[in-house]
C-alpha cells in the first residue's frame, strides 16, 4: 500500500516571513462577509510551537501546543485565553475537533504510554478506549456527541470507528486491511479513507452501515478529510499524472480543485457555504494555505489552514517573526 499522510501534528520546518491578510470571497447564498480577515496569534501553553485544528460556530478553537516542558498538550482557546486540557495520564495529548457544546476530541497518552482517543467536556478528559487494540485517535465530533477516528484492532490493523454513548463501533473497510475516519456531520455521515482489496487507498462515505467508495481523480489513491451538513466532501486524490490534488465531492461527482501552481494540494475542511480550506504547493514549491470558493482558489500565504466555521472564521497555524509556528485565527 502507498504511504498515506496523517494530519500533521507538528509544524512543517519551513521558515515563514509573510504576515497574512486574507481577502474573503462573496458567499453564493447571499450572506455578506467581511472584506478582510485579520490573523490573530493565539499564543502557546508556554512553549514555542502551537497549531489550531478545529473551530465551532461560537469561535472556540482547539488544537495543540508545546508546554514549557516541551511536551505537546491539547488546548481549548476562547475569549483570548488558551486552556491546557491535560492528558490521559501520560506526557502528551492533541486535540482535533470540537462541537457546539464545547466537547473536544483528540488523542492522549495514557500512563502506559499508549495513545487513546479522548472526549473532553466540562473540565474532564475521558478515555474512549479502543477496538480491542492498543491505540486509538479521535478526529471529529458532531453535536449529538458521535465521535469518529481510528483504532487498532485485534488483527493489529487500524480501522475507522464511530463512538456513541460509550460504544465504539468498527466501520470496516473497502475490502482491504485498514481504514481511517476523519469527519462526521450532523446526519451521522462519516468520511475518511480505506484500503481496497487491491491495496490502494480510496476516500469513503459511510452512512447507515454502508461504506461507499468515492473513487479518485484518475489516480490510484484518495482520502476524504471533511464533510459538511449538505453531504459535500473534501479531501485529496492522486490524478492520472500522479499529482496529488484537493477535491470536492458532491452529487456523486469528484471535482479537482487544482493547486496554487505546484503539483500538490489537500483540502481539510468545508462549511455549509461550500467554502473550503487547505494547503497547496506553489509554483516555487513553497507550502501555502488556501481558501477555495465557487471555483476560485485564493492563496492565503505561507501558512496552514485546517478548519473553518459557518461565519467563515479560519484556524490553522502561521509563523511568528522568529520563525516558530503559532496557532492562528483569521476573522
Amino acid at each position: 500500500m502507498r504511504h498515506i499522510l496523517a494530519p500533521p501534528l507538528v509544524a512543517l520546518s519551513l521558515r515563514m516571513s509573510a504576515a497574512l491578510t486574507v481577502v474573503t470571497l462573496a458567499c453564493s447564498e447571499g450572506i455578506t462577509e467581511p472584506e478582510l480577515l485579520e490573523p490573530r496569534d493565539l499564543g502557546t501553553l508556554g512553549g514555542n510551537l502551537s497549531e489550531a485544528r478545529g473551530i465551532n460556530d461560537r469561535g472556540q478553537v482547539v488544537g495543540s501546543s508545546r508546554t514549557s516542558s516541551g511536551d505537546w498538550h491539547a488546548f481549548l482557546w476562547q475569549d483570548g485565553e488558551m486552556t491546557d486540557l491535560g492528558t490521559l495520564g501520560g506526557d502528551e495529548s492533541y486535540a482535533f475537533g470540537i462541537n457546539e457544546s464545547a466537547q473536544v476530541v483528540g488523542a492522549g497518552q495514557t500512563l502506559s504510554g499508549d495513545w487513546h482517543a479522548f472526549l473532553w467536556e466540562d473540565g474532564g478528559m475521558t478515555d474512549l478506549g479502543t477496538l480491542w487494540g492498543n491505540f486509538s485517535e479521535a478526529y471529529d465530533i458532531n453535536d449529538v456527541g458521535q465521535v469518529v477516528g481510528r483504532s487498532s484492532t485485534t488483527s493489529g490493523h487500524a480501522h475507522a470507528f464511530l463512538w456513541q454513548d460509550g460504544q465504539m463501533t468498527d466501520l470496516g473497510t473497502l475490502g482491504g486491511d485498514m481504514s481511517w475516519a476523519y469527519g462526521i456531520n450532523e446526519s451521522g455521515q462519516v468520511v475518511g479513507w480505506s484500503e481496497t482489496a487491491s491495496a490502494d487507498a480510496h476516500a469513503f462515505l459511510w452512512q447507515d452501515g454502508q461504506m461507499t467508495d468515492l473513487g479518485t481523480l484518475g489516480g490510484a489513491d484518495s482520502s476524504a478529510r471533511g464533510i459538511n451538513d449538505r453531504g459535500q466532501v473534501v479531501g485529496w486524490s492522486t490524478t492520472s499524472s500522479g499529482a496529488w490534488h484537493a477535491f470536492l465531492w458532491e452529487d456523486g461527482q469528484m471535482t479537482d480543485l487544482g493547486t496554487l501552481g505546484g503539483n500538490w494540494s489537500d483540502a481539510y475542511a468545508i462549511n455549509d457555504r461550500r467554502q473550503v480550506v487547505g494547503q497547496s504547493r506553489t509554483s516555487s514549491d513553497n507550502m501555502h494555505a488556501f481558501h477555495w470558493h465557487d471555483g476560485e482558489m485564493t492563496d492565503l500565504g505561507e501558512s496552514s489552514a485546517h478548519g473553518i466555521n459557518e461565519s467563515g472564521q479560519v484556524v490553522g497555524k502561521s509563523p511568528t517573526a522568529s520563525g516558530d509556528w503559532h496557532a492562528t485565527l483569521w476573522r
